[in-house]
């Protein structure tokens, strides 16, 4: 009587097995041999196919991923490397990739993908909606909430506010200086106005350097030590934008496209609404 080999998988992360013997009439010497040849090879193929992603994402996408990447690496035994600190803006990323350092999926603003796509560095057709944000009012943890429920009330927050923040650049930064003007108080705010080139109005805010600061309403839920007031009033609301795509040198191609299709799940969805984003 003979004892074949039976390999089970336990872990698929960890590409581990359990192995179990059993009696056998027929061959087991030979059938033993052929289980654990086949085991080895399967776990050599596991080992293979479980790959780092380096993902380029701005911050609301890196919150997202921060929440639902440990779920994404259980599945899949794929692991996400963060190429990008949370409080980098678009320029930074755009350093980063023409220097020429490599990623497998980016998170970027709609420009930007445009940009990439032209310059041949993102597979076009792996372009993928991901989420949208508004802009909301923050102030710090403790202080008194202004009254933003209409366009004046936000005027008037804003002037009597010691000190603002807004961000330079990014999508919101742009657009808040251009309402700012049009609302006819640009001369009066700018001697109060913070305007950070990193995505850091929240850490202002918190550290009471600023009373009021404007930004996308998930970033400033992210931050600890500050309080959200709430969006902007409907009429003066602006959302920034998200997408992702492949690029056209990944290492690993389908455990990013695998990633992009995790993110469109329902209980990433579920994620990305407690966060105060929507999915686009």
């Amino acid at each position: 009587m003979a004892y074949a080999i039976k390999a089970e998988v336990v872990d698929p992360r960890a590409r581990t097995f359990a192995f179990t013997a059993h009696k056998t009439m027929y061959g087991g010497k030979l059938i033993a041999i052929a289980l654990m040849a086949f085991a080895i090879s399967a776990l050599s193929a596991g080992s293979a196919a479980a790959a780092e992603i380096r993902v380029l994402a701005l911050q609301s996408p890196q919150i997202v991923m921060a929440e639902v990447g440990a779920e994404f690496e259980r599945k899949t035994g794929h692991t996400l490397t963060q190429l990008l600190r949370r409080t980098d803006m678009p320029p930074e990323a755009n350093r980063r990739i023409d220097s020429g350092e490599a990623f497998d999926v980016a998170f970027v603003l709609p420009p930007m993908m445009d940009l990439l796509i032209t310059q041949g560095k993102i597979v076009a057709d792996t372009r993928t909606h991901f989420l949208r944000i508004g802009i909301g009012v923050a102030v710090r943890a403790g202080a008194v909430k202004p009254d933003i429920s209409s366009v004046d009330a936000i005027k008037r927050a804003l002037l009597n506010a010691k000190t603002i923040a807004y961000l330079q650049g990014g999508a919101s930064g742009p657009y808040l200086a251009a309402l700012i003007e049009r609302l006819g108080i640009s001369r009066e705010l700018q001697p109060k106005t913070l305007r950070p080139d990193m995505d850091i109005v929240g850490d202002l805010v918190a550290r009471g350097e600023a009373d009021i600061g404007v930004t996308a309403i998930s970033t400033l839920l992210a931050t600890p030590g500050v309080e959200v007031v709430g969006p902007l009033p409907q009429e003066i609301q602006s959302y920034v934008y998200f997408e992702g795509g492949i690029a056209t040198n990944a290492s690993a191609p389908d455990a990013a496209r695998a990633l992009l299709k995790f993110l469109t799940e329902r209980s990433t969805v579920r994620v990305i609404k407690s966060k105060g984003m929507e999915p686009w």
